[in-house]
């Protein structure tokens, strides 16, 4: 297939975009696929609409996220010409001539629907939720007013919009602050002492003038991707995210733990460690000593199925479960967490 992998845009997320998309590219173009990584915001001002693209599609060198956010006034500076302000020159035509484009794109100007919507208008096939799914997603107010109304409790929370009057006196500290429409953690602010809401305020309308100002909730955060629709959806592994920190966020400098933590496969219930580990004579095998922090559903079924409860105390060369098909699996383990 030929695939655009659309990654970058105008977004304070544009660094992470790259690296997701260069590994996709490359993974795509190992499994025999045609792909190329293409600019949403610069788009391909060169390229006549003649030259195959496609066929000349190589292997890309690892993309470092940097530890500093992108100058997103210096792009738009920068750049010459474009589509539109978001879209760069020639995006669109070559979408048309992909079999599919295969979204990479991370923040609101890939994530909120709109360029989904511009896609659906022409023709354009794309990966990943529709317009309407996006907008409701990427928007954290919208989201949160459609859990409430299904019953889902939410930490309560204002929306603030620049220029509107708000009294500070009435927002609860302990509080997380976040741009309303933005990801990847950019932006977003626990606050603990009431000394630290104007900083956290501050940040977070330099990112969008809209923001969310929520009750704290301590706990873990977890999510997970669910594939398909109707009767029977599949979903992915769950990502755990933590602090390393105590009040920060560090996803987008690196510092934050990312961990894949549970599995589900099918209706069977099962418990997983947390790390990494190898396989012996078609036993999974702990490589570390510590303390299981983490539970899953199951296992998948190319990967084997542990058996290990959280809690428990793990010592190296334990046995933890078995492997499927006698392939190796990274059996997790970690040192216990505060």
């Amino acid at each position: 297939m030929k695939i655009v992998v659309l990654a970058g845009g105008l977004s304070p997320e544009r660094d992470v975009s790259f690296s997701s998309g260069t590994m996709a590219a490359n993974a795509l173009l190992s499994l025999g696929h045609q792909a190329i990584l293409v600019d949403l915001f610069f788009g391909l001002p060169e390229w006549d609409g003649k030259a195959d693209l496609f066929a000349q599609a190589k292997p890309l060198p690892p993309f470092r996220v940097s530890e500093s956010e992108p100058d997103l006034d210096a792009l738009r500076q920068s750049r010459k010409a474009g589509f539109n302000d978001y879209i760069g020159l020639n995006v669109p035509e070559l979408c048309e001539i992909a079999d599919i484009v295969y979204m990479a794109l991370h923040g609101d100007c890939g994530e909120n629907g709109k360029l989904q919507a511009f896609f659906d208008a022409r023709g354009i096939r794309y990966t990943g939720s529709g317009a309407d799914g996006c907008r409701n997603a990427m928007d954290k107010w919208i989201s949160k007013q459609m859990f409430d109304a299904a019953g889902i409790l939410t930490p309560k929370g204002q929306l603030l919009k620049a220029g509107d009057p708000f009294d500070p006196g009435s927002l609860p500290i302990p509080c997380v602050v976040k741009p309303c429409n933005g990801g990847s953690s950019i932006g977003v602010s626990i606050v603990r002492e009431r000394r630290d809401l104007y900083d956290a305020l501050k940040l977070a309308f330099s990112m969008e003038n809209t923001i969310l100002v929520e009750e704290y909730d301590r706990g873990r955060e977890m999510s997970w991707a669910v594939l398909g629709d109707g009767a029977y959806p599949y979903a992915l592994p769950i990502d755990h995210y933590y602090c390393e920190e105590d009040g920060h966020i560090f996803f987008h400098s690196g510092k934050t733990g990312h961990k894949i933590d549970a599995v589900r496969s099918h209706d069977k219930a099962s418990y997983c460690v947390y790390g990494s580990g190898e396989r012996k004579e078609g036993e999974l095998v702990a490589s570390e000593t510590g303390k299981t922090t983490a539970y899953s559903l199951g296992g998948l079924e190319d990967r084997g199925i542990m058996f290990v409860e959280p809690g428990v105390d793990v010592y190296e060369g334990m046995i933890v479960g078995e492997a499927n098909k006698g392939l190796d699996l990274a059996v997790n383990v970690v040192k216990a967490k505060q």
